[in-house]
């Protein structure tokens, strides 16, 4: 009787110990799929955000600004009256939505280390040519895609969240762009967002040690639980035999 009692207190035991694993595993999954929508959600409201500002920039044929160090003309931009001169004698160049995202992204960089690219297969502009996961993504939007994301470790053990989304050519965007590869309603490349995931997973692992301190817990009462039920049976079983 004492040793199918071990076998059935050893039986309970593997029972418990593997639903409290799988449903450990079913919150973990449910934390990296909560993780990835916060990092996909920050990424589309940074593309969206840029969006807005070529909107806005196209819609008003560009802004002019006072030529200094950091805004040069942009040897790219060929239309009339590219640089104009004001009243009062100072230079001004016209910052095109392209020129302006460039600027947008070099202050996103610095303030929140996320990169936001312009990129095409076709770019007018060498510094736009797309690194390798950029160029993967504006082959998938040749194919029907308008979305792509994903998530890669470097080297330092660091994992990047990257983001990208087709750039639909409108008529506002032939003035600067009367290249073949312009065509309205085409695609003519893609925008791009890609940051650390620093933040969100170390929320995320802080969170998970939580968690799994949690469920460890509860596993060794629920051990003790079977056991001492186990050794209360046997002896209320022992003290009927007597």
């Amino acid at each position: 009787m004492a040793r199918l009692l071990r076998y059935l207190a050893l039986t309970l035991m593997i029972i418990w110990t593997v639903l409290l694993f799988m449903i450990f595993r079913l919150e973990v999954w449910q934390d990296e799929r909560e993780a990835r929508r916060i990092a996909v959600n920050h990424a589309q409201a940074l593309y969206q955000q840029i969006v807005d500002f070529r909107q806005w920039n196209a819609d008003h044929g560009g802004v002019y600004v006072l030529v200094d160090e950091d805004n040069p003309p942009n040897p790219f931009l060929t239309v009339p009256e590219r640089d104009v001169v004001s009243q009062d004698g100072s230079l001004l160049t016209l910052i095109n939505p392209a020129y302006m995202t460039r600027q947008v992204s070099e202050i996103s960089m610095r303030k929140r280390g996320a990169v936001i690219r312009i990129t095409s297969l076709d770019p007018i502009r060498p510094a736009n040519s797309p690194v390798p996961w950029e160029a993967e993504a504006l082959r998938k939007f040749e194919q029907g895609r308008d979305l792509f994301v994903d998530a890669t470790t470097d080297g330092s053990g660091r994992t990047h969240f990257r983001f990208m989304r087709p750039l639909i050519v409108e008529e506002a965007c032939l003035g600067c762009h009367g290249s073949p590869g312009a065509i309205l309603g085409g695609i003519r490349g893609g925008i791009s967002v890609s940051f650390p995931l620093t933040s969100i997973i170390d929320e995320d692992a802080s969170g998970r040690k939580f968690t799994q301190a949690v469920y460890f817990g509860i596993w060794v009462m629920g051990l003790v639980l079977i056991a001492g039920l186990m050794f209360a049976f046997q002896i209320e079983t022992a003290k009927v035999k007597e």
